[in-house]
């Protein structure tokens, strides 16, 4: 091992406590190293969105330079019904990522047989068992899991402090952090570290614009789906998109036969563009922290080409939650495990119709509109995919579609007949104010269902005859909170 990673306990670079829980997570891996490479094989079971493809897979690099086959297996959510399927298809040995921290009692068919480590960012329940070899849980060293590591994250130490290097690894873990939106306000925690890690060689930041699509968009297409901060009388029209374009830098904006995106314009030509939507912006009435939002970190993966959705952890990260809310999940794997060929095609085609379907829903939304309860809103829809529908709002309350002021819950239907799938959605604003989503969305267990998430973004799966009871109990929740 390293002995230059955070160790000793001390570390001038970050703070007290950032070392002490680094400190104390490699002691207590170290303690089970030898156990866990006993492991003949391994069923890695992780979540559908982008932090738990790509700690699914951290996890089978791992195990994979540990010379232990492994098997994977990504769900939805980690319900009874799921638990049961895992049971049937897993092997001995079995590792939870970016999930399981919440389920431990639920889990206890599994736990009876199998051993397993649970390595997860969301907080945790209080239960324990034998068979829990390992929960490498964030709240449990004391670091906070929405901001300051994400599942990936946890992966990539898991890592890190099994093989003794791993720091190629640094930058997958910075996709699960982006796709978990944890970077917004720059990196700090644990997620500062594993970026240090790889920063210069595998992973690099700069400050540029922080709309999707800087690699792979032309120019004015970028513009026109911006939606944090909305570009009202540009967002939402190629024409005018392009017009904005060419009244700030001319109409010359291809090479050949390409339309120039983002990274191919000159450095004059991006501030003559920023200048141009900061105006913008102040013209509309946005306040400095809005037109903040335009400037962000945008963390770049140096190992990968230039022009493709590999190369943004912000691209990437969405690729990946297209693969995964599609259920095609294999294909988003395959490419975090490197194929650059058939898997990353079919991932491009996969995104083009996940942001079709995010396009269709966002109108669905604007036509049938919210009902608002008096401290939550809520949108009912039966049209949008379960699997999407909680990306639709998030993208509605960051546009201003809907109330920015309070939280917007939406209810869709679920695989499992009978229960009703709930998405909640915040802002940073509003969990600055005291919002926690997760809290409210655990609360479904007074109602027989199940729920949890993080602060700003949450979900909870409830029966269809208790969904307005629980929707009540929601609605007192967050008025007490937001008080």
């Amino acid at each position: 091992m390293d002995d230059n990673f955070v160790v000793p306990e001390h570390n001038p670079a970050y703070s007290d406590g950032v070392c002490r829980s680094l400190f104390k997570m490699k002691a207590d891996v170290l303690k089970l190293k030898d156990d866990i490479k006993r492991f003949r094989e391994v069923t890695v079971v992780s979540h559908l969105d982008a932090d738990g493809i790509t700690s699914a897979g951290i996890m089978n690099k791992t195990f994979e330079r540990l010379g232990i086959p492994v098997k994977t297996h990504i769900v939805r959510q980690l319900d009874r019904q799921r638990i049961k399927e895992i049971l049937d298809m897993s092997t001995e040995n079995i590792v939870f990522t970016d999930l399981g921290s919440g389920q431990i009692g639920d889990m206890k068919e599994i736990l009876d047989c199998r051993t397993t480590l649970v390595i997860d960012h969301h907080v945790p329940c209080r239960d324990v068992h034998r068979n829990l070899l390992l929960h490498l849980n964030a709240h449990i060293y004391g670091v906070d899991g929405s901001r300051d590591v994400s599942g990936a994250g946890l992966a990539y130490f898991f890592s890190r402090f099994m093989t003794g290097n791993s720091q190629d690894l640094s930058s997958l873990a910075i996709v699960g952090a982006v796709g978990d939106m944890q970077t917004r306000d720059g990196l700090r925690g644990l997620n500062k570290v594993m970026f240090d890690e790889g920063a210069g060689e595998y992973v690099g930041c700069v400050k540029d614009l922080s709309y999707f699509g800087k690699q792979t968009r032309p120019v004015y297409k970028m513009l026109s789906f911006a939606s944090d901060p909305y570009l009202a009388g540009i967002t939402g029209s190629e024409e005018r998109a392009r017009r904005f374009v060419e009244s700030m830098i001319g109409s010359g904006d291809d090479e050949g036969d390409r339309m120039r995106c983002w990274v191919d314009l000159g450095i004059e030509e991006k501030q003559e563009i920023t200048t141009g939507l900061i105006s913008h912006l102040m013209s509309l009435g946005y306040n400095a922290r809005a037109v903040n939002r335009l400037i962000a970190d945008t963390y770049i993966l140096l190992g990968e080409a230039e022009r493709t959705e590999t190369r943004d952890a912000m691209e990437f990260s969405t690729l990946l939650n297209a693969c995964g809310r599609h259920n095609r999940w294999q294909t988003g794997l395959d490419v975090v495990l490197g194929d650059r060929d058939g898997a990353l095609c079919d991932a491009r085609c996969f995104l083009q119709e996940h942001r079709k379907l995010l396009a269709k829903g966002l109108q669905i939304l604007k036509d049938d509109g919210v009902c608002e309860m008096d401290n939550i809103q809520v949108f009912r829809t039966d049209e949008i995919k379960s699997t999407i529908v909680g990306v639709v709002i998030g993208m509605a309350i960051g546009a201003r579609i809907v109330d920015q002021r309070i939280p917007i819950i939406a209810v869709s239907r679920d695989d499992d007949p009978g229960y009703c799938k709930v998405s909640a959605r915040g802002t940073m604003g509003l969990v600055y104010k005291g919002l926690r989503l997760n809290k409210a969305m655990r609360l479904s267990g007074k109602v027989g269902g199940e729920g949890g998430g993080h602060d700003v973004a949450a979900g909870a799966k409830v029966r269809k005859e208790c969904l307005d009871e629980f929707l009540g109990i929601v609605d007192e929740e967050v008025g007490k909170q937001m008080k």
